[in-house]
């Protein structure tokens, strides 16, 4: 029982130096991308600045419908600008300052919804700034989200999802789910995807799990601990049941590596056939191998034995 406990104990280290892993090149990637959009908008704002005041000084001549046109470029883009780099000051206070404050779905969740929320601001700004009163906002935003509504149903369906999965913790990440047919440890909660490791380390062996099929399969969890594992094998008519329900617990008892959590029993099908289940916890990653192992012995030992000439 200490080995296995230790053999969690291990197993969930490594998870949680994977997951940290993970996570800062998740902030490695959002801090990337808010850098660009600052600069972006930073330049827009600079060339379209100096190409204002080259018109004034008379260094660049312009026409005048088109500088007047430069003065509002100059304030959009300063909008957008300004957005950006909230948007960074944000990311910056999740994955930084915070980190320890918030799980990292929550945070991934905060960062998208402030981003939103920023670049929405400046772009009812940038409308206004264009000549659109506030009604005409109104009527073209509730235009834009109705047919954005309708076209994009999946897509808004998979981030209302996302958005329950977050807040609702059926599962977080390290848990050990099941659903349907697919089960795997939970490596990564997407917008689109649930990513579904085999616990083998290999990135490339994973099964992503689309968001939206958690609503419509029954979801089991088996938490961060050891996983269950069942399979049947069916009984010879000769076998001495009592003699090998004994030395199966003992099979299973030494390849998984519980003493406490193992249970061996009979039942008959509907053909009348004899089954033994076999029952026990085992580490995650090393289900496969402690399944082919017992099932190895187990056939073994109900083969039938030949018997020797006299």
């Amino acid at each position: 029982m200490g080995e296995m406990m230790k053999d969690a104990a291990l197993r969930r280290e490594r998870f949680k130096k994977a997951l940290q892993e993970q996570f800062e090149q998740m902030r490695v990637l959002k801090r990337k991308v808010s850098n660009r959009s600052v600069l972006l908008f930073a330049a827009i704002f600079i060339i379209v600045e100096l190409l204002v005041f080259g018109s004034e000084t008379g260094w660049i001549s312009l026409p005048i419908g088109i500088a007047s046109s430069w003065h509002l470029i100059v304030v959009i883009s300063l909008a957008f600008l300004v957005a950006s780099i909230l948007v960074h000051i944000a990311n910056f206070i999740l994955f930084k300052a915070l980190k320890d404050e918030f799980e990292v779905e929550m945070r991934l969740f905060y960062s998208k919804f402030w981003g939103f929320v920023f670049y929405l601001a400046a772009g009812i700004f940038a409308l206004n700034q264009l000549g659109f009163r506030q009604e005409n906002i109104t009527i073209f935003a509730g235009f834009i989200a109705t047919g954005f509504a309708l076209s994009m149903r999946e897509v808004i369906l998979s981030y209302i999802i996302w958005t329950i999965l977050l807040f609702k913790h059926p599962f977080r990440i390290g848990d050990i789910i099941k659903i349907g047919d697919d089960e795997g440890l939970v490596e990564h909660i997407g917008t689109f995807y649930v990513k579904l490791s085999d616990g083998s380390g290999d990135p490339e062996r994973c099964t992503r799990i689309p968001t939206k099929q958690f609503l419509e399969k029954p979801i089991q969890n088996y938490g961060t601990a050891d996983f269950l594992e069942q399979f049947r094998i069916t009984m010879p008519i000769d076998a001495d049941a009592q003699d090998v329900l004994g030395k199966t617990i003992d099979i299973v008892r030494a390849e998984s590596g519980s003493k406490e959590n193992v249970m061996v029993n009979l039942e008959a099908d509907a053909l009348g056939a004899v089954r033994m289940v076999i029952v026990y916890y085992v580490v995650f990653e090393k289900r496969r191998a402690v399944r082919t192992k017992i099932l190895a012995k187990v056939t073994a030992l109900l083969a039938p034995k030949k018997k020797k000439n006299s």
